[in-house]
């Protein structure tokens, strides 16, 4: 049985954020170069696991769902929030809020297909 080191904890934070395949994929990597997971190769992994999602159709269902109700929300901010500066920074972090539930949604179904 092979033991696998990583490199440091900000490594090993990252490592763990990893999928199922990722790491197995950091495992065949530094298995092949005889060397511990490096950050480097749990970064470059996980890089590519961020830019290469699909979106599954319940995911796209789910996030219009999302969308229409941060959308309901916006409306309610724009009619009661009478300074603009205020208003303006409040739907910037709802959109942020928003996008953020959509990643989330995206990886949590990305896993469980």
């Amino acid at each position: 049985m092979t033991i696998y080191h990583l490199e440091n904890d900000k490594t090993e934070d990252l490592f763990h954020k990893l999928t199922s395949e990722g790491r197995q994929k950091a495992y065949e990597i530094s298995r092949t170069n005889d060397k511990n997971i490096t950050y480097k190769i749990v970064q470059k992994i996980y890089i590519d696991e961020i830019f290469s999602e699909g979106i599954s159709e319940k995911s796209i269902i789910i996030c219009t769902q999302i969308r229409n109700k941060f959308k309901e929300l916006a409306g309610l901010l724009v009619d009661n929030i009478k300074d603009e500066h205020k208003l303006e920074i409040a739907l910037t972090n709802l959109e942020s809020a928003m996008l953020f539930a959509e990643a989330g949604i995206n990886k949590n179904l990305g896993e469980n297909k």
